[in-house]
């Protein structure tokens, strides 16, 4: 209790000192260097579907404070330690390559003149153009179905809302553990005519649409975007066979470049979800020389130049109390 009272203080402070103009106290002590991890964005920061999405004027208050205060800098220049020694400095990314990227993203990039690397996948190459998260969100969300089976799983929704299995693993845990696609479309495939009519609601484009090729072109032709390799399927790649796994790199890769006209050697690991030999392989034969984990899962990640983590933000609190919480991954 104490606790929490003392939690509610801190954030009602950090509030005023924003409201007051005196910011500047929260960014003079921070130094060192750290990847930010955003996802998508909306207009109302909708949270009955996810806890990922920012108001695209959250973003912007973000995107005011960090141009002002911190050296806002490339994932290419955080990995080549281009570094201000006098302030944080910050690499923006956004994982899985959401439409909302392209229509609110890409125009305050250019608007504050900060560079961001957008993470997409090879999804509008299949019948399934859209993260299977998200279509587990809304579909799960909208249903009214109490029950079912996804090959030999049966799912029970619980009194949270939740769909378990027999095994007490969430439907969105049993998919990651999972790891292939197959599992995924026999979902899609159960969900199909209820996310169909889900569609037709354009209210809800923001939390499942994503780019198209010709957006992702759009944003890689901005000099304030690099676009990078999500895997293709967003499958888990630590949970599939090490061939397959591969296989996902290489029909990223080719995907992006013949796409893009350009060389792809930036990746984010779906779900942060990656094995060693991977990561040495992506390396060593792909050029994949800029990854990217959520937090490293293996002792000897810190010593490798090839892979770094970053901080992931959540639209828990205010914006103030948003960027409060950035804190470096890289202290000097």
């Amino acid at each position: 209790m104490i606790n929490r009272i003392s939690n509610k203080i801190n954030r009602i402070q950090t509030d005023l000192l924003f409201s007051l103009n005196f910011e500047k106290f929260i960014f003079s002590k921070k130094r060192g260097a750290v990847i930010l991890c955003y996802h998508g964005l909306d207009l109302y920061e909708d949270k009955r579907f996810n806890m990922r999405f920012f108001s695209n004027k959250t973003i912007e208050k973000h995107f005011f404070y960090l141009k002002k205060y911190t050296n806002v800098i490339s994932v290419k220049d955080y990995f080549e330690g281009r570094f201000d020694s006098t302030k944080l400095n910050v690499a923006i990314t956004f994982d899985d390559g959401y439409k909302n990227n392209f229509k609110y993203l890409k125009p305050l990039l250019e608007q504050y003149e900060i560079h961001a690397s957008i993470y997409v996948t090879g999804l509008n190459q299949t019948n399934y153009p859209f993260i299977w998260a998200d279509f587990a969100d809304l579909v799960l969300f909208h249903t009214k179905i109490g029950s079912f089976y996804i090959q030999q799983d049966e799912f029970i929704k619980n009194l949270n809302g939740q769909f378990v299995n027999q095994e007490g693993l969430t439907l969105k845990h049993k998919i990651k553990e999972v790891g292939g696609w197959e599992y995924k479309e026999d979902f899609f495939k159960l969900f199909e005519s209820e996310f169909n009519e889900l569609k037709k609601n354009k209210a809800l484009d923001d939390y499942w649409k994503i780019m198209s090729d010709e957006e992702i072109k759009a944003c890689q032709n901005s000099r304030f975007i690099t676009i990078g390799s999500h895997g293709y399927y967003h499958n888990n790649l630590n949970n599939i066979p090490f061939e397959d796994a591969k296989g996902e790199l290489v029909k990223s890769k080719l995907y992006l470049e013949n796409l893009t006209q350009t060389n792809v050697s930036e990746i984010a690991y779906p779900d942060g979800a990656y094995t060693e030999e991977l990561s040495k392989w992506a390396n060593d034969q792909m050029n994949l020389k800029y990854q990217l984990a959520c937090s490293f899962k293996f002792e000897d990640d810190h010593d490798k130049v090839y892979i770094r983590s970053r901080f992931d933000l959540y639209p828990v609190f205010s914006y103030s109390n948003q960027l409060k919480e950035i804190q470096p991954i890289l202290k000097f």
